[in-house]
């Protein structure tokens, strides 16, 4: 059997993942969809693309062999609708070493914040939920001394 405490706990969770959501579209005042590209890129796909100009460290196929980046290291999209075009370079070993660390570095840290957050959140529901029930029992009263069980009038309640 679901408690009603559990069901106000799933909406809760289900709200603060909708608030999340509805972050991304902060950024712009429309709800167009927003993404970066390389601008030199000839072929292959978006993860995998062929790159035009001199490049180094590519798979016989023409693709980047460890990864690709812009030339200035920016590949986030703008603020207006529609793809933002960076000149794109393939990456060295370490460069893409050094970004895969930092990147899951930032992912860690983020995951062990959501975690704290989340347990803060339970344990402060569990502490109302036993609040909320502690008030209940103590609330109702027999009127009976445990000494005494007939009372100060002999079991009569007047």
């Amino acid at each position: 059997m679901i408690e009603s405490w559990q069901l106000d706990s799933f909406s809760i969770a289900l709200g603060v993942v909708a608030i999340f959501q509805g972050l991304e579209g902060v950024l712009g005042a429309s709800q167009c969809s927003k993404w970066a590209a390389c601008g030199n890129s000839v072929g292959g796909s978006a993860s995998r693309p062929i790159l035009s100009g001199e490049q180094q460290y590519l798979h016989d196929n023409g693709t980047c062999l460890f990864g690709h980046a812009g030339v200035d290291r920016d590949c986030s999209p703008g603020t207006a609708c529609g793809a933002t075009l960076h000149r794109c370079t393939c990456v060295s070993q370490d460069q893409a070493h050094s970004s895969l660390q930092s990147h899951s570095l930032l992912r860690l840290a983020a995951g062990i914040i959501m975690l704290a957050g989340g347990l803060a959140c339970l344990c402060a529901r569990c502490r109302w939920q036993y609040r909320k029930m502690s008030n209940r029992v103590t609330t109702f009263s027999t009127g009976l001394d445990h000494n005494n069980p007939e009372g100060e009038n002999g079991g009569r309640n007047f």
